[in-house]
Parts: structure tokens; sequence; C-alpha cells
């Protein structure tokens, strides 16, 4: 019968300890808050381009487009600037007054409480190819949005608006992954 309440005992005393070790280690489990760090990742891309003025007549109803287009986020001072598309003159496109695909993406991943101290901005610069005159500037571009306002797909517009015979509007997507 000794033996029987000694092997009852164990029994008791190994079960509470794997009880109690598996309590403790559940208990000490990062739960997602705290001071874990919590992200958002966002991809932007450029989605389409067009031509909203062409009132020279030289152009012959089309521009040749060519220049780039960044994303910037300032984060409190640091400021972090990708490409999203840059065409050299050589390569320039042809704009007209009808939609065209225009492709660049990139994404950016930033910590949760650094949102409200941000700043995201879309900017740009472009040229039209003339090849019988100097390149015409249309000039430098720039949009910033909110990223706590962006819940899924969001479309904007940045309007190239230096030069009134020859306008641009390129559109842009940014999608919180």
């Amino acid at each position: 019968m000794k033996s029987t309440h000694k092997i009852s005992r164990t029994f008791l005393f190994t079960i509470m300890t794997f009880t109690l070790l598996s309590f403790f280690s559940c208990s000490t489990e990062d739960d997602g808050g705290g001071g874990e760090t919590q992200n958002e990742s966002f991809k932007v891309e450029l989605v389409k381009i067009k031509a909203t003025a062409i009132t020279n007549p030289s152009e012959n109803g089309h521009l040749e487009i060519f220049g780039t287009m960044t994303s910037k986020l300032v984060i409190e001072g640091s400021t972090n600037v990708k490409t999203l598309w840059s065409i050299e003159e050589a390569d320039a496109i042809s704009v007209t007054t009808s939609e065209s695909q225009l492709t660049g993406t990139t994404s950016f991943t930033i910590d949760r409480n650094d949102m409200s101290g941000s700043t995201f901005f879309v900017e740009g610069q472009l040229m039209e190819r003339d090849n019988s005159n100097p390149n015409d500037n249309l000039g430098s571009a720039s949009t910033s949005i909110n990223l706590n306002n962006i819940g899924g797909v969001e479309e904007f517009d940045i309007m190239f608006t230096t030069d009134p015979d020859q306008q641009v509007a390129i559109t842009y997507r940014v999608t919180k992954l």
C-alpha cells in the first residue's frame, strides 16, 4: 500500500509540475502587444498616363515623355526615396489624350507607431522630347497622402501643368497589404 501511495504522490507531483510549466510557458509567449513592433506594409504602383492638354499643332496629337517618378516616405526627418519609373530621353514614350498603361511598383513597411508622424509623397519630373526644338520642361509635381487613411486600395492623380500647352496626368495606386 505504501508503494501505491508513493506512486500516486509522484504521479500527482509530476502532473502538477507539467501543469505549472505549461502555464508559465503560455503566459510568457508574446501575444502581439506590448513591446513588439507592429508593422504596416504598402505597395505603390503607377497605373496610367495621359495627356490632358496638347494644344501645339507641331506635336501631331502626341507627346514624347521622359523623366522620373519616385515615392518618398518621410518619418520624423528620415527620408526613404524609391524610384517608381525612370525613362531617358532616347526611350521617351508616346502619350496621347487616351489613357496608356504605365508600370512601376515599389513597396515599403512602416512601424505602426510611426504612421502619425510620417508623410508619404509621390513625386515626378517630366520632360517632353522635341526633335526640332529644345525639349519642353513639363515641370515637377508632387502629391502627399496620409497613410492612416489607406484601408485597402486607393487611386490618386498627379498633374503636370507647368506648360499650359502640354499637360500630363499620371494615376498611381496605393494598396495596404
